[in-house]
């Protein structure tokens, strides 16, 4: 039986895209229902802070992950040489400034380093998790985002897509590549967009063929009750450059059945014009220009990120109950 998480670590996948049995939703069922992925989506999110790996994985992102206000400007922390802790303090500040919570902004700059030591020492993600269920709290705005940025809100659909294309193109995880936008929209909605690279699994006897990007893109409406639209897009699929081009055909019609790949105008309405509606839409669009996080042709070169990616691999391992 596969494992949920093959294709986040160094692994590689099982044959069987069968997630464990066990868990809280579908994607942690053994006959996973693939109608059912944006529904899961929806009731991972809808978890406190204390019951969900936000406090694990925000240190983890530090470095990978962006945020953009109305007018599409980055407002997040772009010092790499800064340290994790620090980098998570101004996300958190940065985030509930732009989300109008004047005083929560107040607490986090007095009160982070109560719980959080500043020179990163200790189990950051323990002195973490107190800070966010103590202080932010599961129904300020900036915890209904937070509530949309940590793994498990990955799983359901990455599952979609290994449910389409993994019994004919079988692919495995990128290492290093995750990254995550949130992105505030004109209408006040909030978009939180989770990034990451795929690539196909050499055999004995074939070589890696092709590599794909893809997000998962969630879209919380003005007051930050209700996700009003989820969707998985396939941003940009590659070709490796001694795969013929019958076989690249091969390829191409295999994602083109369930994805439209490649890029289209983003309307800056809380999605693309993929022609998803405010239940969620078909679920499959297409890559949105101008404002999608640059995808890692290696490893992420800011400091201390290699053991990141090591502790995440090591995590996510042992995560199955999605």
């Amino acid at each position: 039986m596969g494992n949920l998480l093959s294709c986040f670590s160094a692994e590689e996948p099982r044959d069987t895209p069968a997630p464990p049995a066990g868990g809280k939703t579908s994607c942690a069922k053994e006959a996973w229902e693939e109608s059912k992925w944006q529904e899961d989506t929806r009731s991972i999110w809808s978890r406190g802070l204390a019951d969900l790996p936000v406090h694990m994985d925000l240190p983890r992102l530090a470095h990978r992950m962006r945020i953009f206000d109305r007018d599409r400007k980055e407002c997040s922390e772009s010092d790499s040489s800064k340290e994790r802790v620090a980098i998570v303090h101004s996300h958190l500040t940065v985030l509930s400034r732009l989300l109008g919570e004047e005083d929560m902004e107040k607490a986090i700059n007095d009160r982070y380093y109560e719980y959080v030591r500043e020179d990163g020492q200790g189990d950051v993600s323990q002195q973490l998790l107190r800070f966010l269920s103590e202080v932010v709290g599961d129904n300020s705005r900036l915890g209904a985002v937070l509530r949309a940025c940590h793994q498990k809100m990955v799983f359901p659909g990455f599952y979609s897509i290994k449910n389409n294309i993994f019994e004919r193109l079988p692919f495995k995880d990128q290492r290093g590549t995750w990254h995550v936008s949130v992105f505030l929209r004109r209408n006040d909605h909030v978009e939180i967009r989770h990034r990451k690279t795929q690539v196909s699994r050499a055999t004995g006897t074939t070589a890696s063929e092709f590599e794909f990007d893809w997000e998962l893109r969630i879209t919380l409406d003005k007051a930050l009750e209700q996700i009003v639209d989820i969707s998985v897009v396939v941003c940009d699929l590659r070709m490796m450059e001694d795969v013929s081009e019958a076989r690249a055909g091969e390829i191409r019609q295999i994602f083109a059945e369930f994805y439209q790949v490649g890029e289209q105008v983003d309307t800056d309405e809380g999605g693309a014009e993929s022609g998803e509606s405010d239940e969620g839409g078909a679920g499959n669009g297409a890559a949105t220009s101008g404002d999608v996080v640059p995808v890692d042709d290696g490893e992420d070169s800011s400091p201390g990120n290699e053991s990141d990616d090591e502790s995440e691999e090591e995590e996510e391992g042992e995560e199955g109950d999605a």
